[in-house]
């Protein structure tokens, strides 16, 4: 894919960003001396984890694309691959610019237990009252891949297994898996609807749950041709009544489902 320049500072200063994150969080993990601390702590380093493989991942896609991009028509072979643009995480959703038909969103709901008795013996309770009535809120959901391996590394399949949380030997809240599901463009839709869960976890997992078995989200998707010019060139109108055009041609874009009119070329 073609991507502008300018975009690729963005997502470096992005990826160090999260890598300095990272590191505080890694270092504040063995001084954490209550279990809520530590839980917090180790959220921070699951999401960094996933920005850190998503941004580096995106970085070695667009220079692997400049490369495709420079070679020789006669380089390629008759079968020439071709990769598809991925995703981005957003703090505010996610977008995948460039969506095939291929294009698949897989959403996963993690659990971590607290050791402890006395009041946090109802921790699971209120926190199964709390997804019931925050699953459908783009501001408590969150969607990311399982991270296997490295940087680089394709995403997951929805694994049962923990998640690994460097760094090694140091006690930390473990996150288990406990549904997921996967939309695609079939449930693109105007507002929102039901998608049943698949449960991954059972009652006997310490981090489980009770779950309803469905989520609430809204899959929206917006044509290239809503963004891109479909067509330019000239027009003269004709007023009506009159024999042939009247006035000065204009220079039209077709973008979407408007006409958009200038009178030259420079003002478009």
């Amino acid at each position: 894919p073609n991507v502008p320049r300018w975009q690729e500072p963005e997502l470096q200063r992005a990826l160090e960003r999260a890598l300095r994150v990272r590191e505080g969080a890694r270092r504040l993990l063995p001084a954490c001396s209550r279990p809520e601390q530590a839980l917090e702590t180790t959220k921070t380093l699951v999401l960094c984890d996933a920005r850190v493989v998503a941004a580096g991942g995106e970085l070695q896609r667009r220079q692997e694309a400049r490369l495709r991009g420079a070679r020789r028509p006669s380089d390629a072979g008759p079968g020439a691959e071709r990769v598809p643009c991925r995703g981005t995480v957003c703090i505010s959703g996610m977008e995948g610019p460039g969506a095939g038909r291929d294009f698949e969103l897989k959403v996963e709901l993690y659990s971590a237990g607290l050791p402890g008795g006395g009041a946090q013996g109802s921790t699971p309770k209120k926190l199964a009252t709390r997804l019931s009535t925050s699953l459908g809120r783009s501001s408590g959901r969150r969607a990311r891949a399982a991270m296997e391996g490295g940087p680089g590394s394709p995403p997951g399949t929805g694994g049962t297994g923990a998640l690994p949380l460097p760094p090694p030997g140091v006690p930390c809240p473990q996150f288990q898996l406990l549904a997921h599901a996967a939309l695609s463009l079939a449930q693109v839709h105007d507002g929102f609807r039901t998608h049943d869960l698949v449960i991954a976890a059972d009652e006997q997992s310490p981090c489980w749950v009770p779950l309803y078995g469905r989520m609430c989200c809204r899959l929206a998707a917006r044509p290239s041709c809503m963004d891109t010019p479909a067509a330019t060139g000239t027009l003269r109108l004709q007023a009506p009544g009159a024999e042939g055009p009247s006035g000065p041609p204009l220079f039209c874009v077709l973008r979407g489902p408007g006409l958009l009119c200038y009178g030259s070329a420079g003002e478009a």
